[in-house]
């Protein structure tokens, strides 16, 4: 393991997210390299950051009011169910039409609910977004959903929303160094033993977890 000299040894962070995030494989590796006292593993299991109905309350821009209040760093990784290809809301989130619009049932939206309430709710906390991986083209990575969006897409709002609020972001869909040569090792089932074309697997967390902690320090 290598260790940099940090200054949010001692802290507690959070993670939000959705089963990339609930299978709690980058965390630890985090954690040991910041130093931190401990992580919190806010992760659900084919979550959208929007609502895939009026129903749903599991949504990221929702349930991020049920976490505590005792983080000093917070980041979010989410939207790859919101494509949902095969998957998550399979079928995709509508994206929305107003960049503005703050409804839960849209992505735009979603994504303003979710970043607004945030910065409300933690006001001292450090907070970033992690912008997902690639898929594997099998699951999807160049196809549009049945909503008519691409991957790129939702990812594209991430980058705008996060910087409407000035929020940083880690972009793992360009810098992870994923790509359809190396998914099939770099993305796994729950049990590590073959690879789903969409969740990191135990390699690929080691891969991008110092990625991760570098851009924690500098949030």
């Amino acid at each position: 393991m290598t260790y940099i000299q940090s200054h949010l040894a001692g802290q507690v962070w959070f993670s939000l997210g959705d089963s990339i995030t609930e299978r709690g494989w980058y965390q630890p590796i985090v954690t040991e390299i910041l130093g931190l006292r401990e992580f919190v593993n806010y992760g659900i299991g084919g979550t959208c950051i929007a609502q895939k109905d009026k129903d749903d309350s599991s949504a990221m821009c929702l349930r991020y009011k049920e976490m505590g209040n005792n983080s000093d760093i917070i980041t979010i990784w989410g939207g790859v169910n919101d494509f949902g290809y095969d998957f998550g809301s399979h079928g995709g989130i509508e994206i929305g039409d107003s960049k503005e619009e703050k409804t839960p049932l849209t992505f735009i939206g979603a994504m303003h609910l979710l970043l607004a309430g945030v910065t409300k709710q933690y006001p001292l906390s450090r907070i970033g977004f992690i912008i997902t991986t690639p898929l594997s083209i099998k699951r999807g990575m160049n196809e549009k959903n049945l909503k008519g969006y691409y991957l790129s897409d939702y990812c594209n709002v991430c980058r705008e929303v996060c910087e409407r609020y000035s929020i940083p972001y880690l972009d793992l869909l360009k810098n992870s160094g994923f790509n359809e040569g190396n998914i099939d090792i770099m993305t796994s089932n729950s049990s590590g033993t073959v690879s789903d074309g969409l969740h990191p697997s135990k390699t690929g967390m080691a891969k991008i977890a110092p990625k991760i902690a570098n851009f924690m320090l500098s949030i």
